[in-house]
């Protein structure tokens, strides 16, 4: 074969396979650009699902004991707990209930009456107090006779007193009422001066006519004259820490 013929026969075959080389070529290429963008579509989301997922997401949580209740918590509020007193791990019951939260009210502040009998005759006196302030569960503390001239401290260790005055000793009619009372929170104790009603276990001071009812500062007093019987109702200084009402029947 010449060198003329084989060249020709040589550029014959380039151009009949030409076309499906190249064909071939370009769709190889194509597939694998394709199947990489397929595959960093697939593997962008994900990843960056897994980035803000690891962000974002604590694993597991922490057991902690506080005020004698089991938490679990995340960590990242872990750390208030124990600052406020909890610990790490469970809470150790022994078949008893939490413990109640310490309470943010004041202690309450009691009040104690001093009564001073100055009529000349004897009168009967009833002390009582209030177990769920203001009126209920009321309870006699002190009964007792005053003799003229004669004086009686009621300190029954309470916030809420009731003192009831008989004047008349053989008669248990018409009573006098005097109410001391110290709220919680409150600047100052109040009295009440009533008459007329009675005293009941259950309902405390039922049926009184109220006649005075004030806030009472130290020093302050005042006098009331019901029915021809006079009382003067004075505060003095605090004793022992109690307030200290004075209570003086003058006729």
């Amino acid at each position: 074969m010449d060198e003329e013929r084989f060249d020709a026969l040589t550029r014959t075959i380039g151009d009949e396979n030409k076309t499906p080389r190249r064909a071939a070529l370009k769709a190889a290429v194509g597939g694998f650009v394709g199947a990489i963008a397929l595959l960093a579509h697939d593997a962008g989301p994900l990843s960056a699902q897994g980035r803000k997922g690891k962000g974002r997401r604590r694993p597991g949580t922490v057991t902690v004991c506080h005020r004698g209740r089991t938490l679990r918590l995340s960590r990242d509020a872990v750390h208030a707990i124990l600052l406020d007193g909890g610990t790490r791990g469970a809470c150790e019951s022994n078949g008893e209930p939490p413990p109640a939260p310490p309470s943010t009210d004041p202690p309450p502040i009691n009040v104690q009456m001093v009564i001073e009998n100055l009529t000349g005759a004897a009168v009967d006196f009833e002390g009582w107090i209030s177990t769920s302030p203001p009126i209920r569960d009321c309870r006699p503390r002190e009964l007792r006779l005053l003799a003229p001239n004669d004086a009686i401290t009621f300190d029954p260790n309470s916030p809420w007193l009731f003192a009831v005055v008989y004047f008349d000793p053989n008669d248990h009619v018409e009573p006098y009422l005097i109410n001391a009372s110290q709220g919680i929170g409150d600047q100052f104790p109040s009295v009440i001066l009533a008459q007329g009603g009675r005293m009941e276990r259950d309902r405390c001071a039922v049926g009184f006519q109220t006649d005075v009812e004030r806030d009472m500062g130290v020093g302050q007093k005042f006098t009331r004259t019901i029915k021809g019987r006079q009382i003067e109702i004075s505060r003095e200084n605090d004793l022992n820490g109690e307030r200290l009402i004075r209570v003086r029947l003058l006729s």
